[in-house]
Order: structure tokens, then sequence, then C-alpha cells
């Protein structure tokens, strides 16, 4: 049988229908989601809203999974699933979906061991390692194992598996040395960059090609005992090659040669760069007394040589003598030099006597005040 409802009748029964939807949407069965647990794989999923609207309407269902904590390993909460409309109805919107899980705590790197330095080298420290929490994301860089400690050095662990620097120390308690092995601290170049470092010993680069120069002390001496290890490497535009040369008692820190005495190791001859004097820009022979029977060296090997200076009589001792092995060597004395009015407190310097020379110095060490200054140690 067919009931005719009339216009006005049916838009009432459409707003009632609406009514209804709306009482069963706010009152019908739902279901929120608890907040997810942080810290475990995730909080608990939102209850599902199953209740089912009356007139076939579907029962909305709006559980939102919790929100995981983000820390040192929280989980997301699992997302609250939509409930399932009534047949007929409009199914509401499937609840809102947990927060992601959060990222695991960053672990701190581990600090190296620091070597000790001195002595034998003291064994870094074990890496340290860290790790994010369980189910984070992000681990902890595990720490870079410690490095072991340098290798301390003797007075003078010296080049070619010698120790000079001991046999030094044993005739010459006062001597220190004057170059640490590693740097050029406590020496300045003119001009710069024509000595280096290399194996351990004071290298002249060879890189000027237009000028020579020098190496000069920050100390100054007057009185001193020098003792040193030298050799020429090559001189490409000296013909026969000059010798390594030391400058002492200058006076100038800019000018050629530093206007100072020289002295060749290991042959001992001498050149005078003053600018006033009866030998300035000569040799000095008329100071010099050359010590008879004295050994010919050869100045492209190692030779030690020690220098002798007395500022108030202006007299330097010179002595050398060639390096053959590991042992230490005994010198023989080679030239006096005796210049009323050469002494002067000054730097000693290493001097590159011609453009493009290599020459090498090691193992030195200086005496100042001098203990005996009437004795070359070394030639005992």
């Amino acid at each position: 049988m067919q009931i005719y409802v009339g216009e006005k009748a049916s838009v009432r029964i459409k707003r009632l229908g609406t009514a209804l939807v709306s009482f069963c949407l706010a009152a019908c069965g739902t279901s929120v989601g608890g907040a997810g647990s942080g810290g475990s794989a995730g909080g608990m999923a939102g209850t599902v809203g199953t209740s089912q609207g009356a007139g076939g309407m579907g029962g909305a269902s709006v559980g939102s999974g919790g929100i995981g904590t983000a820390g040192i390993s929280g989980g997301g909460g699992a997302s609250g699933s939509g409930g399932v409309g009534a047949k007929g109805g409009v199914g509401s919107t499937g609840g809102i979906s947990g927060g992601s899980g959060g990222f695991g705590g960053i672990g701190t790197a581990g600090i190296s061991g620091g070597g000790g330095s001195g002595g034998a080298g003291a064994k870094g420290g074990v890496g340290g390692t860290s790790s994010g929490g369980t189910g984070g994301e992000i681990s902890g860089s595990a720490g870079n194992g410690g490095h072991g400690g340098i290798q301390g050095a003797g007075p003078d662990s010296g080049v070619d598996g010698s120790s000079p620097g001991a046999a030094i120390l044993s005739v010459c308690p006062n001597c220190k040395p004057i170059f640490n092995g590693t740097s050029l601290s406590g020496w300045v170049q003119v001009p710069a960059s024509q000595w280096s470092v290399v194996n351990g010993v004071m290298h002249s680069t060879g890189s000027a090609k237009s000028a020579r120069g020098f190496i000069y002390t920050t100390n100054t001496y007057g009185d001193f005992r020098f003792i040193f290890t030298s050799r020429l490497i090559q001189d490409p535009n000296d013909n026969p090659p000059h010798v390594p040369c030391v400058l002492f008692w200058g006076e100038s820190l800019t000018a050629d040669a530093m206007e100072a005495l020289q002295v060749q190791p290991p042959k001992g001859y001498m050149w005078d760069y003053r600018t006033t004097g009866p030998t300035a820009g000569k040799s000095p022979d008329m100071y010099e007394t050359r010590i008879a029977g004295a050994p010919s060296l050869n100045d492209m090997q190692w030779s030690q040589c020690e220098m002798l200076a007395n500022q108030a009589t202006g007299t330097m001792r010179f002595a050398c003598c060639q390096i053959t092995g590991s042992a230490p060597c005994k010198a023989s004395e080679i030239v006096d030099f005796k210049d009323p009015t050469a002494g002067r407190l000054s730097p000693l310097a290493l001097q590159v006597h011609t453009a493009g020379m290599v020459e090498e110095f090691k193992d030195l060490y200086v005496e100042s005040p001098v203990a005996d200054p009437t004795s070359l140690v070394t030639t005992h």
C-alpha cells in the first residue's frame, strides 16, 4: 500500500532525519583511543567506535591513536580505525593516526684517550661507545681510540742511530741544545724560507736562486762553547764547492753575513765580513794560527766541530773530527783566532754562502757562560 506525503510533510521528515543523524553522531557509540606510551613500540591504538545509529544511520568512530612521546626511543601510537558505517549511513572519517615514533637519543661519542708525551708513549684511552635508546633511530658514534704517546727523546737521539747528545753532555754537562730537531723555533731566517727541518736536521733548501743568506739564534752570546755537526749536500754555483759556514760576533742582523766573522767547518778556513779593520772583507790570516798536523776532513760527510770563544780576549779556538759510525769522534784542533777588538755580544748564525747551496746541521749545543774557557772538551 502506498501513502502519499505532501511537500511540507516531506520537508519535515527530512529535517527530522537530519536531526536524528546529528543526535546519533553526538550520542551513539564513539571511542577515543588512549595516548600511546613513549619508550615502547608506540601507544596503544585508539578503541574503535562500533555503535550503530538508529534508523540505519552509521555510527561514527573518531578514535585517534595516541601520539608517541619523542624521547630516547618513544614509539608513536597506532592509528585508531574508523567505525563501520551502518548500511545506508555515511561513514565518518577514521581517527587521526598516531604520532611518529620518537628518535633514539644521539649517543655521545667516546673521548679519545690522549697519549702521554716523553718517555715511552702512554697508551691511548679506549674510545667510548654510546648507542641510541631501544628502538631509537640514530645510534651514537663510537669514540676514536686514543693515540699512543710520542716516543720521548733522550738528551739527543741523533740522526744516524747514534747518540751524540749524550756524548756531548758527558763532556759538557752545562751545554744546552739550541735546535729541537722538529722546528726552527729560536731561530730567525734572513731572507725567509731558506731553511727547513728534514729528518731531524736543519736543512738549507737551496731555494734562493738570487741571494745568499743566514739563519741566526734569537739568543746572543759573547763567551760561548758551540758544539755542532754539519755536512755539505751540494753547491752547484761554486767551483770548487764552498763549505758550510758559521757566523759569530756579528755587527748587524740584516747586512750581508751579519758583518760577522766566519769559520768554515770542517776545514776551519775563515773570512772577515766586518766593514772596518785591517782584514775587513778578506781572510783574517793575520789573526789566525793554524795547527800543524790537523787532519784533512771531507766536508760532504758528517763532521762534529767545537768552537770555544772568549769575548774579552777576542779569541776563538776551533776543532773538528769526522764521524764514521755511531761512536763519538775525538776532535783535533785546527785553528786559533785572536783579535782583541773582535769580541762582542751577538747571535750565532749558519750561513748559506752561495745561492742554491744545500747544507745540513744537527746536534747543536751551546754552553754560555763557559765553565772552563781554557779547554776544548771534544779533543779529549
